[in-house]
């Protein structure tokens, strides 16, 4: 049993790992939904561009959530994956991934009309046009046209932030050359397969052992067996637990103890939930149903363990009994 634990708990903790981060629906609902949101609350403080840096948070939020949706993340999220699916070494065993940031090109159009419509009917008039008006947009001069004003404000916006947004991102990874002309997508699947199988098969050749250790009465095995199994996934959702919530509780009282500013500490905290919450999803698909199974078959087994024993005796008992009469 105390074998069968530890290799429970890394077969367990390696497959969920596996289905989690290997995985097309956790990139675009999980990560897409959490990247939105970060962008939503947090991407002000990313651009230095003194219009939008000035705006309302409030408001600020509410205005690129009309223009980045989490579709929009999701569609650029699952073009990558296509690619990791698709992705094959080259001859010198150098892989090449591309990330398209195209796509926020195109988004800088209606970004730059969303907030000049909201800086036009929000700004206060001014007399002249200043000679830092093109940088500042702090006021909007009398009798300047709306369309006008939107022209110089996309032309500025382009000039400092979008201009600098290259079309994508490529990043080259060498590995040995023996893998060249292989599909990595392919390679990956049938290793992991092969590696699952092995370790789950131990865990089968495990519990058997300890069948035949006890060998009889067949209730007595299965009592044995399930017992193994329940406290092994016992184990395992405990020790997600201390994941779940000791941990962040522990972190959140180390970092109150050190100099570490409020924004940082909570977006390493929410990829920390972001991560742990997803993979502790699959895990309990795995063991929370296979723990509430074995304590069923070991409640059973011990209950007929014990009915066999009443109704049969124990002779040594018995004989002590006639003995004493």
């Amino acid at each position: 049993m105390f074998v069968f634990i530890p290799v429970f708990l890394v077969t367990t903790f390696s497959f969920s790992i596996y289905k989690t981060f290997f995985s097309a629906e956790f990139y675009q609902n999980n990560l897409a939904k959490s990247v939105h949101d970060f962008v939503v609350s947090e991407g002000q403080k990313y651009i230095d561009f003194q219009p939008i840096a000035n705006i309302k948070k409030d408001d600020f939020s509410a205005l690129i959530e009309q223009v980045i949706t989490k579709e929009d993340l999701g569609s650029v999220i699952s073009e990558i994956i296509v690619q990791m699916r698709d992705l094959q070494v080259g001859d010198k065993g150098v892989i090449e991934l591309n990330i398209p940031l195209k796509w926020l090109g195109e988004k800088s159009v209606v970004l730059g009309d969303v907030f000049a419509n909201y800086l036009f009917e929000n700004l206060p008039q001014c007399q002249l046009i200043n000679q830092n008006y093109l940088e500042k947009f702090d006021c909007i001069p009398k009798n300047l046209s709306k369309e006008d004003f939107s022209t110089a404000f996309n032309l500025a916006l382009d000039r400092k932030l979008v201009s600098d947004l290259p079309d994508s991102f490529n990043f080259k990874f060498q590995i040995p050359e023996q893998f060249s002309n292989r599909n990595v997508g392919q390679f990956f699947d049938e290793l992991t397969s092969k590696v699952f199988l092995i370790l789950g098969c131990v865990l089968l050749f495990m519990l058997v052992i300890i069948g035949f250790l006890i060998f009889s009465p067949k209730f007595a095995v299965m009592k044995w067996i399930a017992k193994t199994v329940f406290l092994t996934s016992l184990i395992t959702i405990l020790t997600v637990m201390v994941m779940n919530v000791f941990v962040p509780v522990v972190f959140d009282k180390f970092v109150k103890s050190i100099d570490v500013s409020v924004m940082s500490y909570n977006a390493w905290m929410s990829v920390y939930v972001l991560l742990v919450g997803a993979f502790t999803v699959n895990l309990l698909k795995i063991v929370f149903p296979l723990s509430i199974i074995s304590l069923g078959f070991w409640i059973v087994g011990m209950i007929y363990h014990c009915k066999k024993n009443l109704n049969n005796g124990d002779p040594k008992v018995n004989t002590r009994y006639k003995d004493l009469h």
